[in-house]
């Protein structure tokens, strides 16, 4: 009983006022540094404030005892959007058919997002399949940037190039949830000391997300170089 009572307590503080507010941390360096900051990291900034307004958003309908996962099905699209639209803007002018085939993505995954919500999983539900898709999506344009950005990092050091921080953080990120998006519905469906330790380990990567993006814009006063 006790420890069911310290995982409420924890879940409770990490989830509904610590989780929420690291993002200000981000967001208050990249406003210090905004004038530094290129296109890409821009987006960023603008993702981080989207994002943290559907979290208050989700969080007010918690609070009310509503159901708050068709929030879910709205972020998808949107933090879907947003760092695909980041990827292309970091993605070498050259580099002509990997920005088409990004620009293609960008438009079908939305569609296929509103086909999961009408066909498969409803607003009610959560949206693990789309989810999913996401994360293998991003997961695979931070591998393609890190092995192309090898010879980039042989002229200067790693830690000075805000993109490496930023793209850290989104895979380690989406490589830790990619499964716990893909079993969202089951873990939703196990007792409610199981699930909330489960949605704890979110919950720190999401934080350490945070973190990178935040180191990421504290060095962004260095030039940051393009995926390749």
């Amino acid at each position: 009983m006790l420890l069911a009572i310290d995982i409420d307590v924890i879940t409770h503080y990490l989830a509904g006022i610590i989780t929420p507010g690291s993002i200000l941390i981000p967001i208050g360096l990249a406003i210090f540094n905004y004038r530094h900051l290129n296109m890409g990291l821009k987006t960023i900034l603008f993702y981080l404030i989207i994002s943290g307004s559907l979290n208050l958003w989700a969080i007010y309908e918690s609070i009310h005892h509503h159901n708050n996962l068709y929030i879910l099905h709205i972020y998808t699209i949107v933090e879907f959007l947003m760092l695909m639209t980041y990827f292309i803007l970091t993605l070498d002018h050259k580099a002509k058919k990997m920005i088409l085939v990004s620009k293609i993505i960008w438009v079908i995954f939305p569609v296929i997002c509103v086909i999961n919500l009408f066909f498969f999983q409803n607003y009610a539900e959560n949206n693990s399949n789309v989810r999913s898709i996401e994360a293998l999506i991003f997961m695979i344009y931070c591998f393609n940037y890190f092995y192309h950005s090898s010879d980039h990092d042989e002229i200067r050091s790693w830690g000075s190039n805000s993109l490496n921080w930023i793209n850290a953080g989104l895979l380690i990120y989406f490589s830790g949830s990619i499964f716990l998006f893909a079993f969202a519905n089951f873990i939703i469906s196990l007792n409610l000391e199981t699930s909330l330790k489960i949605w704890v380990l979110v919950d720190i990567l999401i934080i350490l997300l945070y973190i990178f993006i935040a180191l990421g814009f504290s060095k962004c006063r260095k030039l940051a170089i393009s995926m390749y």
